[in-house]
């Protein structure tokens, strides 16, 4: 079994005489990894878990998505991959592959009950497709595009920034990993907020892709006291052989901290020459209340 958390003190905090090292392997922003502890012997990472169990602990906290880049995600997922392969086990991702704890064998701490990381805005979805990938084709290689709400960027007209929900513990940028966001949490440091039906604008999220594939698009909003449940969004994915668009209606009063897929999920083909999309939220909806705005997601589906 994996398991997966993070490390505020690096290496050099684990290196101090008399210090039990709680983890196997540390895997820093960059996708450089550092081990801890030998395979066979114990790491002290996971209560009960700890004889069984290969600890992987990923750079800072799990307050923010900042840290969590590609490279840290497909070194990672590489090192998983070795791990299971000269091991001799199926790789059975808990969320994705199985709701079951006892039969997965790729999970985070937070679904053994003992702390809340690697937190909600660690993507499982992603993370399962680099898993599953041979770590040699480019062309089936998984990618992801986010683009968010930005903190230096003026709400448009019509709506009022947000800013992310203080994380319980939180005294400072670095928070000790018992202190993660949950689903109360937008994905960006801001978000936008506007009262359905009044005057103003649309908001805009643009993306670029340039690898052939199949794509579908997400999208993330807080928990908000009267969300919409009635939320419009359009997307537009403009590309050789025609565009491509899609509508979307969201309640946002729930389904909250996580990735929701436009459509059933709507998809589309990027050919070799890419393509340019955007997707829009609409500042009207069919009932009152309040639309959100935070973060959208393209992902690689094939």
């Amino acid at each position: 079994m994996c398991e997966f958390r993070y490390h505020s003190d690096g290496v050099r905090g684990w290196q101090n005489a008399g210090r039990a090292a709680r983890e196997h392997y540390l895997v820093d922003r960059d996708g450089s990894i550092t081990q801890m502890v030998l395979e066979a012997n114990v790491a002290f990472h996971v209560i009960n878990e700890n004889a069984d169990s290969i600890g992987i602990e990923h750079a800072d906290v799990c307050n923010k998505p900042d840290a969590f880049t590609t490279e840290l995600y497909e070194k990672s997922a590489a090192l998983v991959r070795d791990i299971a392969a000269r091991n001799g086990f199926a790789l059975r991702v808990f969320g994705i592959d199985t709701n079951n704890a006892n039969a997965a064998t790729v999970l985070g701490h937070q679904a053994l009950g003992h702390h809340g990381d690697p937190g909600p805005f660690w993507d499982w979805e992603y993370y399962a497709r680099l898993l599953r990938w041979d770590g040699r084709t480019p062309a089936s290689r998984p990618l992801r595009v986010v683009s968010t709400v930005s903190s230096s960027a003026a709400a448009p007209a019509g709506w009022q920034a947000r800013s992310r929900a203080q994380v319980q513990g939180e005294t400072r940028a670095c928070i000790p990993n018992t202190h993660c966001a949950d689903n109360r949490h937008s994905y960006s440091d801001n978000y936008w907020q506007a009262e359905a039906n009044t005057p103003g604008l649309n908001v805009i999220f643009p993306f670029s892709v340039s690898r052939p594939g199949l794509y579908k698009i997400s999208l993330w909003w807080p928990k908000v006291r009267g969300a919409n449940p009635t939320s419009e969004v359009e997307a537009e994915v403009l590309k050789a052989g025609g565009p491509a668009r899609a509508n979307g209606l969201f309640d946002q009063r729930s389904r909250f901290g996580r990735w929701n897929d436009l459509g059933a999920p709507f998809t589309f083909t990027v050919p070799a020459t890419g393509a340019q999309g955007t997707v829009r939220g609409r500042h009207s909806a069919r009932l009152p209340g309040a639309i959100l705005a935070d973060a959208v997601r393209i992902l690689k589906m094939g």
